[in-house]
């Protein structure tokens, strides 16, 4: 299919359900051509879900959304889209959401070496602690790159800090999860104007797009989640380990 087919969100929009059939119909040839299983999970509006087997047996879970080239070049193109995206109907916020990506992408690049160990680090624990418990309801990586930024600014952004000390801030933030109102002060490239539901609600608005609260927009197993934090921090290599929040 052309890349040119959708020069803009509305585009995708009005196209969108030619398009994920037209991938849905790619895919099941390519099936028939490679040594490749393809299990059909789930059609939303804005994505096909599917499962591929490989020739190994081993298993692979995929989320393909199309997106649009939105032209992300500088801090004033950024601003704009932001700004078309505020005067847009909740439906088609929903749309700009994969073309938003490379923001994510570059966020996360920038951000210090010893921060992107820390990443890591946690998105090992989900992986072996998380995911076998919780599934698919676990958070997903970009949810917990988000927390960790929260948490990183709230220390004041050290470039250099003790791994312990940072990975019990993350720790317990993930176990108050019920508390969680991050807007990533500093990192977020947008400006937020109040802040959501009064503060009340636990919530945690994307750097990347003013109109993406990712804690609440799926209904990922907070409380489990939690619960495998708290193990963690009664671990003995936190023993004496307090007052982490604001000094790594």
């Amino acid at each position: 299919m052309d890349k040119e087919a959708f020069p803009t969100v509305d585009s995708l929009k009005e196209g969108m359900e030619d398009l994920l059939s037209t991938l849905k119909t790619s895919l099941t040839h390519q099936q028939s051509k490679r040594d490749v299983i393809v299990e059909w999970d789930k059609t939303t509006k804005h994505s096909v879900q599917v499962t591929l087997t490989d020739n190994d047996g081993l298993r692979h879970s995929i989320d393909m959304l199309p997106a649009v080239d939105l032209k992300l070049d500088d801090a004033e193109s950024v601003r704009n889209i932001f700004k078309q995206m505020e005067q847009s109907d909740s439906e088609t916020k929903a749309f700009y959401s994969a073309s938003l990506a490379p923001l994510q992408v570059e966020l996360v690049r920038a951000l210090p070496t010893k921060v992107k160990s820390l990443i890591r680090l946690i998105k090992f624990w989900n992986k072996e602690k998380v995911k076998p418990v919780l599934k698919d309801l676990c958070p997903t990586s970009y949810v917990y790159e988000v927390i960790i930024m929260d948490a990183w600014a709230k220390a004041k952004r050290p470039s250099n800090f003790d791994m312990k000390r940072a990975a019990h801030a993350v720790m317990t933030k993930l176990r108050n999860y019920k508390i969680m109102r991050i807007c990533t002060p500093g990192i977020a490239l947008y400006k937020r104007k109040s802040d959501k539901k009064g503060n009340k609600t636990a919530f945690i608005m994307d750097p990347c797009n003013p109109t993406n609260d990712i804690y609440n927009n799926r209904q990922f197993n907070w409380k489990g989640m939690s619960a495998e934090a708290k193990k963690w921090l009664n671990k003995p290599v936190f023993a004496g380990v307090s007052k982490t929040s604001k000094s790594w």
